[in-house]
């Protein structure tokens, strides 16, 4: 077994060695070849004559073409107009198929044909090296044509395949037919599938005749390069090469813009039009946005009390731009408001049912901004829900505030709308605030007022100076045992929006002053009085399962006894 093996690998080696061999003679007879057709290329010449024929038969062709494009379409008209109820229209429609797919393919044939004839045209009219040529401009048609021959290099496999397919399915439906038996029925859709394979092998005829012309018109193209190369030199050579490759991306890249992707109505949306459309809005968007920042900035720097007119100012333009602009890139893209107005009703239909929730708060937004009820800067409270804080933004869907925690809330629009609120700085920014106290029996009235409004005063929330306003001590209540007072003041717009730290603040305050002056503040005491004797034991029991035991009846290690002694009270 070894010695087989290194026999056939002996066998293996000579048979490489002489592979290789043949190989390198092949590659010096291509490298011989190729410098007789480069130096049979330098060799060329022509006459006039010769390209007055060139330019005849590229002439006819151009006429071919035309006639051959319109065989094309009304063979495919036919495939539109062909009924599919019964199995002999079914067959004529596939018969039609493979018709429209031949002169396709014939149409190639004649381009591909024409191709060759204009790399001729050029390649004399390099060879005449005129001074006046425009080198450009062959570079530009040569490359246009290289690039036509890929569309159709790459369509050709389809057709190939598309042609492969049919012939084996129409051998398949004649063998199926002829062993039915022999029928007009049968027979009609037998020459049916004659016919087509028929049109299936002059199809593959057509298709070996574009593979022949295709690589004709590759040899003249590369001559063509070559002959470009040494009459431009590399550099040049280049930069046409460039520009031509540019120049056909820009020419595709347009068509492809200007490519109908669907219709609204009669106007067809291309990607160019959507792409405008959505410029237009972003810059709207980009224009209002700023704005809105402008004028929020300027509020601020203007203060508490100018800052919510800026803000409802700022919304107001960001809503309006944004509308605008929508509706100018819709007339931009040639869209008919008539038809519009149709679609758009059928929209608001549609978002009536399903964004009906954020249509419903888009709408409170708007009307929290134009009521005024809520203002950016306020401080209100939702009673039910116990939340309070200072208003930071009203968005289109929520409105957001932001409590003495610095938690920001999101809130809905229309439960804002929908529920109860309170909106402490609605009218104007101060608020008057109740703090009570209480002291003792016997103190002096008028100390207590003069040592808490002092206290009150030495506090920053204390709005000061405006009459009427002042802070005041009021005697509200005799209790049981003390004085009930309030500490009546009005507060300043920053310590509105601070409720619970400002009363903190005065009820400290408040505690100091009263401490610092010697005035009691009352506590709750009572007195119990106990008669001699009335105190007697109780013996209680535990239940088990609903029995109640004696005391004599339970053993002394039961663990369900438990004793204890309470003394009855009597309070005088």
């Amino acid at each position: 077994a070894i010695i087989l093996q290194q026999t056939e690998v002996a066998l293996i080696d000579e048979r490489l060695r002489i592979q290789r061999k043949n190989l390198l003679i092949e590659e010096n007879r291509l490298l011989e070849a190729s410098k007789l057709r480069d130096g049979a290329v330098e060799r060329l010449v022509f006459t006039e004559d010769e390209r007055t024929a060139l330019k005849q038969e590229a002439t006819r062709l151009e006429r071919e073409l035309k006639e051959a494009n319109t065989r094309l379409l009304r063979a495919q008209s036919q495939v539109l107009l062909t009924p599919e109820e019964t199995a002999e229209d079914r067959a004529v429609m596939r018969l039609r198929n493979q018709q429209a797919l031949k002169e396709k393919i014939n149409l190639a044939v004649l381009e591909t044909r024409l191709y060759i004839y204009l790399n001729e045209l050029d390649s004399l009219s390099l060879l005449a090296k005129d001074e006046t040529l425009d080198v450009e401009r062959i570079q530009k048609r040569l490359s246009d044509r290289q690039r036509k021959l890929q569309e159709i290099t790459v369509v050709g496999r389809d057709w190939f395949n598309q042609n492969e397919l049919e012939r084996a399915n129409s051998n398949t439906f004649l063998a199926d037919v002829e062993s039915k038996g022999s029928t007009d029925h049968n027979t009609f859709l037998a020459s049916i599938a004659k016919d087509r394979l028929v049109l299936v092998q002059e199809t593959s005829v057509l298709l070996q005749k574009l593979q022949t012309e295709m690589a004709d018109v590759h040899f003249l193209s590369s001559i063509i390069e070559k002959q470009l190369l040494s009459y431009q030199g590399p550099f040049f050579n280049w930069i046409n090469r460039t520009k031509s490759t540019l120049s056909y991306g820009w020419r595709n890249t347009k068509q492809l813009l200007r490519t109908a992707l669907f219709k609204v109505g009669d106007t067809p949306i291309t990607p160019l039009s959507f792409a405008q459309f959505l410029l237009i809005v972003f810059v709207c968007w980009w224009v209002a946005f700023w704005l809105n920042k402008i004028l929020f900035r300027i509020g601020n720097k203007r203060g508490d009390e100018k800052l919510p007119a800026y803000y409802i100012v700022g919304r107001l333009l960001y809503y309006s731009v944004i509308l605008f602009g929508f509706l100018y890139a819709l007339t931009a893209i040639g869209i008919d408001f008539t038809n519009f107005a149709l679609v758009a009703g059928a929209l608001a239909i549609g978002l009536g049912f399903g964004l009906q929730s954020i249509v419903n708060n888009f709408v409170s937004g708007l009307i929290l901004l134009f009521e005024r009820s809520i203002k950016v800067g306020d401080f209100i409270e939702l009673q039910d829900r116990g939340l309070w804080g200072e208003v930071k933004e009203i968005n289109v869907r929520a409105t957001i505030i932001s409590d003495n925690d610095n938690v920001d809330i999101v809130i809905p629009n229309s439960e804002l709308i929908n529920t109860k609120m309170m909106n402490w700085t609605l009218k104007e920014p101060h608020r008057r605030m109740r703090y009570p106290f209480k002291v003792a029996y016997g103190t002096d009235k008028e100390l207590v007022r003069e040592a808490v409004l002092a206290a009150a005063e030495a506090l920053p929330h204390t709005l000061k100076g405006i009459p009427g306003r002042n802070p005041a001590v009021w005697l509200t209540n005799f209790a049981e045992f003390y004085y009930e007072f309030e500490l009546v003041v009005w507060l300043t717009a920053r310590a509105v929006k601070r409720p619970n730290g400002v009363r903190a603040a005065y009820m400290w305050a408040i505690d100091n002053a009263l401490r610092e002056f010697d005035i009691e503040i009352p506590v709750p005491q009572r007195e119990l009085r106990f008669r001699e004797g009335s105190a007697l034991p109780v013996t209680r029991y535990k239940q088990q399962e609903n029995m109640i035991f004696e005391e004599d009846d339970l053993p002394e290690d039961n663990p369900f006894l438990e004793t204890e002694e309470i003394e009855k009270q009597d309070e005088k």
